[in-house]
């Protein structure tokens, strides 16, 4: 206890933040972070974004001996790529060095390296688009078999994006492709398989819709993976279905080139099938999803599938409207589409609001906003690849967005101890007993 006259010892502040744990005598002390760097809050990507300049160490550091070093070259690499657009002297004048790096570390047989090189490939497909063409065809020659399941969906996701992004002559390359993922569906399991799934979506909107719908054994393939026990599989295989549905009904709409079958429901012509025994088919399928219920999942899985599988019950049966009963002709009939076929997707950036309300673009979406994770709305504003593929418009045209504050910007300007808010708030107090007294008193006179 201290006497009267004492002075007490001065406690000395320290500039870093102390955390302190379940233990009450432990303490750990961790550095706070500069205020003029950047942190990425985003998921996936918990560390500061490199710089440009910093591009020509990191393409060094690819070559080190030591694996850590190129590991995490690879992640600042994959940061750096998805949270700025490249430009194109990246990619110019180094293709080759770039594809025999990424070539050679993804078979050098460390799963983690590999996996890192294949989400790095889909980055940079889906970043320069065609010229990257060389890592297609790399991608498309490895036939090395993925044991790794993390490592087949990385590779699935890359080769699918690849060839999206990259493919000069879809009408020759996509059909093989298409059986490729189909078979690596029917081999492996989990997240490879839904990731094989997927790729065949994306990979199949390349395709004119009347090659695609013409091939009525798509739709029974995939329902038999409407069966599996892993439920991004199901979802998977369900928004393939959706995507082929659309694609037949929208090939109708447009082309007019169709017979009706014994309900009167439009059908391709051209031998493709009855459309009433397709549909009935599918719902036979898809609504016993929509409605899961039982002990033998999660309410988080049963949730999450019947919100999934009711949208695609809801395409395939909003779509398959009979013709009415008086003769008008055919364009007229199926030129409209029906409202609630697909679920609609919102994207906002800036000012500017885009909706997709088909399965093609809502494919395409889903596709790049995987692989770009947090710098997804970097690469829907400026990306030409991007835009090109989801219709909306030169980079140059869109409505820039809102730049955000850095940490340092909000603590001095929106911090209530601020100079810029205390400021404010002197104005606007002197301005409240300005009007208070022109009320009061009347204007002041000149």
């Amino acid at each position: 206890m201290m006497g009267m006259g004492e002075i007490a010892p001065r406690r000395h502040t320290s500039s870093a933040r102390k955390k302190v744990v379940k233990n009450p005598n432990k303490v750990e002390v961790t550095p706070v972070d500069e205020p003029d760097t950047v942190s990425l809050e985003e998921e996936g990507d918990d560390e500061r974004i490199p710089s440009l300049d910093s591009l020509d160490d990191l393409m060094t550091d690819l070559d080190e001996k030591r694996t850590s070093t190129r590991v995490q070259a690879l992640h600042s690499l994959i940061i750096l790529a998805r949270h700025c657009i490249l430009p194109d002297r990246v990619w110019d004048g180094r293709s080759a060095t770039w594809v025999a790096v990424l070539s050679r570390l993804a078979h050098r047989g460390d799963d983690e390296e590999a996996i890192l090189v294949m989400r790095l490939q889909a980055i940079l497909c889906a970043t320069f688009g065609e010229p990257a063409e060389a890592l297609f065809q790399a991608l498309a020659e490895d036939t090395s078999p993925k044991e790794n399941p993390e490592l087949a969906a990385a590779y699935a996701n890359a080769l699918a994006m690849s060839a999206f992004c990259c493919c000069t002559m879809p009408e020759h390359t996509v059909p093989p492709l298409l059986e490729r993922f189909a078979e690596l569906a029917r081999e492996w399991e989990g997240p490879a398989r839904e990731a094989s799934i997927r790729g065949w979506a994306l990979v199949a909107t390349l395709l004119p819709r009347r090659q695609l719908v013409l091939q009525p054994r798509w739709f029974h393939y995939f329902t038999r993976f409407l069966d599996d026990d892993d439920l991004e599989v199901r979802q998977a295989a369900g928004r393939a279905l959706a995507l082929l549905w659309d694609a037949r009904t929208r090939h109708i709409e447009e082309s007019g080139d169709v017979a009706f079958d014994e309900q009167g429901l439009a059908a391709p012509a051209g031998g493709v099938g009855s459309t009433s025994g397709l549909r009935a088919h599918l719902l036979e399928h898809l609504r016993p999803l929509a409605r899961i219920s039982g002990h033998e999942y999660t309410r988080k899985e049963k949730s999450a599938q019947r919100h999934v599988f009711r949208e695609i019950v809801e395409t395939v049966e909003v779509r398959s409207r009979p013709p009415p009963p008086h003769p008008i002709p055919v364009h007229s009939l199926i030129m409209v589409s029906a409202p609630g076929c697909c679920p609609d997707v919102e994207l906002e950036m800036g000012d500017q609001k885009v909706t997709f309300a088909d399965w093609e673009k809502l494919t395409r979406y889903e596709a790049f906003k995987d692989i770009f994770a947090g710098g997804w709305k970097v690469h829907a504003e400026a990306n030409e690849v991007v835009r090109g593929a989801l219709d909306l418009g030169p980079p140059d045209l869109a409505v820039r967005p809102k730049t955000p504050l850095t940490a340092l910007e909000k603590r001095l300007y929106m911090s209530p101890s601020s100079p810029a808010a205390k400021e404010r708030t002197a104005t606007r107090t002197s301005d409240r007993i300005r009007r208070a007294n022109q009320t009061a008193f009347g204007p002041e006179d000149d």
